[in-house]
């Protein structure tokens, strides 16, 4: 009889990616490289843009490198077919809105949307630290907070 199909992920491939997300990365990374990389920089802000770099970087490379091991094609990038690109557009500007709108209701609520890049960032109101909190919240975090949730 033939078995059906079970999957790229086998039990050594989901044990190296929880060592990874569980122990390389808060104690190589968030710990000792975080700690480094503010003494080099001076600043949250840009030591933890790129904190926030090397872990995804991190992320991805061990998962690709396990995807590819397990031998899966289908990884890697493919363009969005012209039919696509009105409804991704319309779903962006939707969750943009909805993202304002969570941060009014958590102020409405007394809740704050602050961190140390938060403080950081109001310390040094220029354009070049406001492209590099953009880069590190729209860019950077999405791809290894993807890969974790």
């Amino acid at each position: 009889m033939k078995q059906k199909n079970q999957g790229l992920w086998t039990i050594k491939s989901f044990v190296i990616m929880l060592v990874v997300t569980f122990v390389g990365v808060p104690i190589l990374i968030e710990g000792i490289l975080q700690d480094a990389l503010h003494s080099l920089f001076k600043n949250d802000l840009y030591a933890g843009t790129a904190t926030g770099f090397v872990m995804a970087a991190v992320f991805l490379s061990a998962l690709y490198g396990l995807m590819v091991q397990a031998g899966d094609r289908k990884i890697g990038f493919q363009s969005f077919s012209k039919r696509h690109w009105p409804r991704i557009l319309f779903w962006l500007l939707m969750l943009i809105l909805g993202s304002v709108a969570i941060v009014v209701l958590m102020e409405w609520f007394g809740m704050t949307y602050e961190n140390k890049k938060t403080a950081s960032l109001q310390q040094d109101l220029s354009l070049f630290s406001f492209i590099i909190t953009f880069v590190s919240a729209a860019v950077i975090s999405p791809f290894y907070e993807e890969i974790i949730y």
